[in-house]
């Protein structure tokens, strides 16, 4: 009985020293508290965390740091197949959307080879022309221009058929002057003969109607008429191509002299009385508005004042009688 216990208990201290010798070899097992594990992780002075160190291999050695590994070249990839020959073709103009694209440049309608200007507005042109740079009237005479204190730019002219027989007329004013030197031409053109023809030449006070009676007042205003200006009528006569003249006009206004005023012959009571010369010389008997407008009526009438536009006697205006019939078949002249 003794042998058997004391042989369990030499048992037991045997399998207990196996056990130790087993377990001296093995690494121990870090547990929560343990300082090392448990301590902050440190910072380098720029703030960035310290690495870690590896944990030692067992035996308590450690470990060395494993050889940096180069990075693996790509492997070269097929490229694409080769293309046949092809003919270069230009790159587009880049697009820029901020910048405008460039205007074109207009292209003046040119005429055709087989049109030519009208002829009576190339002898109107004609004639300007030769005022502007010689200073001769249409009708031969010189225009007595001086240039001092004046300009050729003050002339005017303008094409209208003013007469009212379907063709256009010159209606020329010079003015480049002294009142005295003042005057109005109206031309015609004579297709038949290719010349210019006056019809009217008068103070360039001209007033047109629609019938084709002008109006011309006179170039003073000396007498009573006040606020009445006088005038000399003209009538159109197509039979031969002129303006007639029919009489001239002129008023005593009651607010001059009215001491002398004739209030009977006023019976209209208008504050005119009329003078009214028919035969050239001037007329000394007034006559009440009734007896003016009924000797006015048979010429004026209804008629309108036609409008009339007038331009600067330039080479540039002359220049567009004939470009505008060139080009459009139409020019400017009045409204």
């Amino acid at each position: 009985m003794m042998k058997k216990t004391i042989l369990a208990i030499t048992c037991a201290i045997l399998l207990a020293g196996a056990l130790l010798w087993l377990g001296s070899g093995r690494e121990r097992e870090p547990k929560p508290t343990d300082p090392v594990r448990s301590s902050p992780v440190f910072s380098r002075p720029d703030g960035s965390p310290e690495p870690s160190k590896p944990d030692p291999a067992p035996g308590g050695q450690a470990q060395p740091d494993p050889a940096p590994v180069s990075p693996k070249e790509p492997e070269p990839q097929p490229g694409p197949e080769p293309q046949p020959d092809l003919e270069p073709q230009p790159a587009p103009p880049p697009e820029n959307p901020d910048t405008p694209p460039a205007a074109s440049t207009p292209v003046e309608p040119k005429p055709p080879e087989n049109q030519k200007a009208d002829p009576a507005r190339q002898a109107y042109a004609d004639a300007l022309t030769r005022l502007l740079e010689e200073h001769v009237y249409p009708d031969g005479r010189p225009d007595g221009f001086t240039g001092e204190f004046h300009s050729m730019d003050e002339n005017r002219f303008c094409i209208y058929d003013v007469d009212r027989d379907g063709r256009e007329e010159l209606v020329l004013k010079f003015l480049a002057g002294e009142v005295d030197d003042h005057r109005a031409m109206v031309l015609d053109y004579d297709e038949a003969e290719g010349r210019l023809w006056v019809q009217l030449d008068e103070y360039p006070s001209l007033a047109f109607f629609e019938n084709g009676a002008v109006l011309v007042h006179w170039a003073y205003n000396q007498g009573r008429g006040g606020a009445f200006w006088p005038y000399s009528l003209y009538v159109y006569r197509p039979e031969s191509d002129s303006y007639s003249f029919v009489g001239s006009v002129d008023a005593w206004d009651r607010t001059i002299d009215t001491d002398q005023y004739p209030y009977e012959v006023d019976v209209s009571q208008t504050g005119f009385v009329y003078y009214l010369s028919t035969g050239g010389a001037p007329s000394i008997e007034p006559v009440d508005d009734t007896v003016y407008q009924q000797w006015l009526a048979p010429y004026v009438g209804d008629a309108h004042q036609a409008v009339l536009t007038y331009h600067p006697l330039t080479q540039e205006n002359i220049r567009q009688i004939t470009d505008a019939v060139t080009q459009t078949g139409a020019a400017p002249t009045a409204p």
